[in-house]
């Protein structure tokens, strides 16, 4: 066996792609590589953007870190290197929270851009807001915030002042004007509000003569009971320094983003009556331009940490950077330790999300007649399926939680092999024991989330007791991917995706839970009744027309044949690949994927239009589907050091090339077989590469080895037994 030429035929060349970009060859199988080639480079050459948000990160890792000649788009640099400055750049909170990065809102700033106060509708005594010159976001496309007394003038009146001058809203803001030592103002009464709705309270303004004399601002509030405002029941303003354009100031919104954390301060409780901002308490003459005051839901997500985590492990694997470790370690160990003391899983050894809200129970509950009472502030979302409120003990986190564990320890084993690599010790982990701890959240997840009779995973178990279920495909095969699930458990989740058992009363079953032909729904079973709050008309909306109700998206089908490969084997997964790419020619022949689609009467969700699948625009994660060839078939294991091969291949195609990998600052071709593998190392980098080859192979000469050093530009072969 040698190494595959790929044939500049017109079928083969890729348009406007680099020489070097990487591609595959399949000996007998070319109209599959070409459609796989002309994949893998037009989502790339198309991505919308390439973003901090760490929910993509892991799936662009998983699709990119592996290409060569794989420059971002808009910026030439180097997609590798993308990644690394972008991992190093996502804000951190002191308290190891990472933010998500997400698009501008009148929210939480490192949180997701909703729920926000002012929806849905009805929201009076739950939240509050005054937008003199605001919102921002998402909030601006609501219509309840825009009256009195929620915005422009209507939002001065009632406002009461000490050692303040009120200036009126003049050029873009409220003016106030400091006159005296600790100047203050104070809302308006009769504007109550819930406390637990309410965890955090955002002021967002500017001291034009002093910035950084914003910094010394409080919050107090009075309960309604309370005679008085005390300082007993005040906290210090925080300043988030996310997307900053000079020291302090907020690079969209131009102001101080003065953030109030209430929701742990035992006498924020109940109906709060009134807030008053004390500015500072020096005696200086200063300018106040205020934009808004608003109160804020807890939107954290629960799965930045671990991707984050996630992510920078695969960084390091795939480049080598001690020096990109180096910079990130400290963040990953601070990020798991938030999930441990946030999610208690040291304790339950499962994550039990006890953030205000994220409990796992519906934002709204549907009343006789169609009515409904909207339960705000409850069913916050969590994840990338944000409508939906996975929460409270959730199986769907844990997972990610006990990939992102054993990630710690992985990384702690390699830093005590290599002291001269001077990495922070500051809050190292013992990896022994938390490998022995997520032996033991496995244990948990298998037992606690697990329905015998349906054979897959639930959704969540809410705070009142109560599993939620509907069939997420999404969870149980990532659960697979994570190797949470064990293997009995991962075979019954395959059978029942492959229609082989039939659970009575289910929405979708046996062929249909691929209506879609390129991976299956993300439900199987309707859902009118599980959203979040903002989300409260579900049964509006058909089956299938709403991606986390029957929708689908393209870029989990990597986690679709991953979860087969390793539970059916390599047969199994090939097949489901090559259904993928018929649908593939499919789509090509009939002018796109929206063309393909609109002839069949489904919208696509994505460039603004709402829909019932994902696919192209801000769906980055269509990426990764040809990543199944190198990290899947092939075997494909880099640790930073080290490159394992271990091939899986399927009978129907019994051989597979990738032309252009990179590893470290190498590039190679691999060709494999389950009887051999050929490299060529056509660029060699700055150290040998060293291959690890499975238990019992040889290399030429008739050796037995583990590893392989490859030192000069030329082709190696290895062969089984």
């Amino acid at each position: 066996m040698r190494i595959s030429e790929i044939t500049e035929t017109p079928q083969d060349l890729l348009e406007g792609a680099p020489k070097g970009f990487s591609r595959f060859s399949f000996p007998g199988g070319q109209l599959q590589a070409q459609l796989l080639n002309r994949y893998l480079w037009d989502f790339f050459k198309n991505r919308a953007v390439n973003l901090k948000a760490p929910y993509f990160k892991e799936y662009l890792q998983i699709a990119d870190l592996w290409l060569t000649e794989a420059n971002e788009p808009r910026t030439g640099v180097p997609i590798q290197d993308t990644h690394a400055i972008e991992l190093s750049e996502i804000y951190q909170e002191k308290d190891g929270y990472l933010s998500s990065h997400q698009v501008p809102s009148s929210a939480y700033d490192a949180g997701w851009p909703f729920p926000v106060w002012c929806y849905p509708p009805g929201f009076e005594g739950h939240t509050v807001a005054w937008n003199w010159c605001g919102p921002y976001g998402l909030p601006a496309l609501f219509v309840d915030w825009q009256r009195a007394p929620y915005t422009g003038e209507g939002a001065i009146k009632g406002w009461s002042f000490q050692n303040m001058e009120n200036g009126g809203i003049t050029g873009g803001h409220w003016l106030l004007k400091s006159t005296g030592a600790a100047p203050s103002m104070t809302s308006p009464e009769g504007m109550e509000f819930d406390s637990f709705c309410t965890p955090f309270i955002q002021l967002r303004g500017i001291c034009q003569t002093d910035i950084p004399l914003m910094a010394d601002a409080v919050l107090q509030w009075r309960r309604e009971g309370d005679k008085g405002f005390s300082t007993q029941r005040q906290v210090a303003f925080e300043i988030d320094p996310d997307n900053l354009k000079e020291p302090g100031v907020n690079a969209v919104t131009g102001t101080n983003h003065l953030l109030a954390r209430l929701h742990q301060h035992p006498q924020y409780s109940g109906k709060i009556a009134q807030l008053r901002v004390v500015f500072t308490p020096k005696d200086v003459r200063n300018d106040y331009w205020l934009h808004e005051f608003f109160t804020v839901y807890d939107t954290r997500h629960p799965i930045n940490c671990p991707i984050f985590i996630i992510a920078s492990w695969m960084q390091y694997q795939w480049s080598g950077d001690v020096g990109f470790l180096r910079k990130n370690v400290l963040r990953m160990r601070k990020a798991l330790a938030w999930q441990q003391r946030e999610f208690h899983t040291l304790k339950m050894n499962h994550v039990r999300n006890t953030l205000t809200g994220h409990d796992g129970l519906p934002g709204f509950t549907n009343l006789p007649g169609g009515k409904k009472r909207i339960e705000f502030g409850h069913g916050i979302g969590n994840n990338y399926f944000d409508i939906c409120p996975f929460g409270y003990d959730d199986p769907y986190a844990t997972s990610q939680y006990y990939k992102s564990a054993l990630v710690i320890a992985e990384m702690e084993e390699a830093i005590a092999q290599h002291p001269e690599w001077r990495i922070d010790p500051t809050e190292a982990c013992n990896p022994r024991q938390l490998r022995s701890h997520a032996a033991k959240v496995k244990d948990v997840m298998n037992r606690k989330f697990w329905d015998e009779k349906k054979g897959r995973f639930i959704a969540c178990i809410d705070q009142n007791g109560k599993k939620w279920d509907y069939g997420y495909t999404f969870l149980n095969i990532e659960a697979i991917n994570y190797g949470i699930a064990s293997p009995e458990h991962a075979r019954r989740i395959i059978q029942w995706l492959d229609g082989d058992i039939t659970i009575p009363g289910e929405t979708s079953t046996g062929k249909d839970i691929y209506a879609w032909r390129f991976g299956p729904r993300i439900s199987t079973v309707r859902n009118t009744e599980w959203y979040g709050q903002g989300w409260f008309a579900p049964e509006n909306v058909p089956w299938g027309t709403q991606v986390q109700d029957g929708g689908g998206v393209l870029g989990f089908s990597y986690f679709d044949i991953i979860a087969r490969l390793r539970s059916a084997g390599a047969d199994n997964a090939w097949k489901r690949l090559q259904e993928i790419l018929q649908w593939e020619k499919e789509v090509r022949d009939a002018g796109g994927y929206r063309e393909y689609y609109k002839k069949l009467g489904v919208t696509l969700q994505g460039g603004g239009t709402a829909g019932g699948i994902g696919v192209d625009f801000e769906f980055l994660e269509s990426s990764m589907l040809p990543a199944v060839i190198p990290l899947g078939f092939m075997g494909l294991r880099p640790n930073g050091e080290e490159l394992a091969i271990n091939p899986q291949m399927p009978a129907a195609q019994p051989e597979m090339a990738l032309h252009g990998l990179r590893f470290r600052d190498a590039e190679l071709d691999v060709q494999c077989s389950n009887t051999q593998i050929v490299l060529r190392l056509r660029k060699r980098g700055g150290q040998p590469v060293i291959v690890r080859l499975p238990e019992g192979w040889k290399d030429q000469q008739g050796r037995k080895l583990s590893t392989a050093r490859l030192f000069a530009e030329g082709v190696y072969g290895f062969s089984k037994g």
